[in-house]
């Protein structure tokens, strides 16, 4: 596996354990029974998976592509990174919620165009990150950037030259 993918794949992992934390505690509706409904798992899966996506692509464009090991790019990629995965957490979901109706759970005449699927989402997304975001989300986000920067930066200092 390249080097790059193998950074990258880094970050994804660190975003991966709070994006199903997220998805758990922010997907159970409350007072809802000890069995978990099929579309809270589904949430805390597709938030899995968001911040995996988000977390491995933004480092690969924002900090491996540019090759630069700063700490304060570091922490940017961790923020755009956890605002990429409320907004594709949000995306999946209401794909997920058409699919549902066109496979028979659901009135089919109600599903969203693309228009709520593009804007309707964005307005969501801001309302998350205002709910979550700003105080929760993002700031681990850019914690977890700085902190991968440090690690990779340590981990390259120690490995030898290799003569050409």
């Amino acid at each position: 596996m390249k080097k790059s993918v193998k950074q990258s794949l880094s970050m994804g992992l660190l975003c991966l354990p709070f994006g199903v934390m997220g998805g758990l505690v922010f997907g159970l509706r409350p007072g809802s029974s000890q069995d978990l409904d099929v579309s809270e798992i589904a949430f805390a899966l597709v938030a899995a998976v968001s911040s995996l996506v988000s977390g491995m692509l933004t480092w690969f464009l924002m900090v491996i592509r540019r090759r630069h090991l700063k700490v304060w790019r570091g922490m940017l990629a961790g923020a755009v990174a956890v605002i990429f995965a409320h907004w594709l957490t949000l995306e999946l979901m209401l794909i997920a919620s058409n699919l549902s109706r066109v496979v028979g759970k659901g009135d089919p005449h109600r599903m969203f165009s693309i228009f709520e699927l593009t804007f309707g989402n964005i307005g969501l997304t801001v309302l998350s990150l205002l709910v979550v975001g700003w105080w929760l989300t993002i700031p681990i986000g850019s914690i977890l950037g700085g902190l991968l920067i440090l690690l990779q930066r340590r981990a390259l200092s120690r490995v030898p030259d290799t003569p050409a």
